[in-house]
């Protein structure tokens, strides 16, 4: 793997952008090759802080590549937040101490929501979520 590599496949979000939600076995091969990603970027001491469909891209292959690691960090340092607040783990939220790898861990269950479904993550979120956009689901 180089340090600067073609990615001509786009990213993550360009995908669902085209096709909308993953069939459950792409979601699988997916999510699988992330949670390798991550796991092995864990085991290297450091932590992705911005996972999101924007900094997940395909190679020529179609498979996924972890990019912008601005907000990367040693998982020794577990200071403060960072990364797009719309993918923050609770902890993040509430201003708790944060946990890089959990909070890393938090946003590969918001990856399979969003390749699962199709839809942005927190669209069914309570009220007094400020991530809140309600959706008339025939419910109160």
């Amino acid at each position: 793997m180089a340090a600067l590599e073609e990615l001509p496949r786009g990213s993550l979000l360009d995908c669902l952008a085209l096709t909308g939600r993953f069939d459950d076995n792409m979601t699988r091969h997916y999510f699988a090759q992330l949670c390798a990603g991550l796991d092995s970027l864990h085991k290297m001491q450091y932590a992705h802080r911005d996972l999101k469909p924007d900094n997940i891209c395909l190679d020529e292959n179609f498979d996924l590549k972890l990019i912008d690691f601005g907000f990367a960090e040693c998982i020794l340092n577990n200071g403060g937040r960072a990364g797009t607040t719309a993918y923050w783990s609770p902890g993040q939220h509430n201003q708790d101490e944060t946990n890089y790898i959990k909070d890393d861990i938090f946003t590969l269950g918001i990856m399979l929501f969003i390749m699962a479904t199709g839809l942005p993550v927190f669209s069914y979120a309570i009220k007094r979520d400020k991530w809140y956009k309600p959706l008339y689901l025939g419910m109160h």
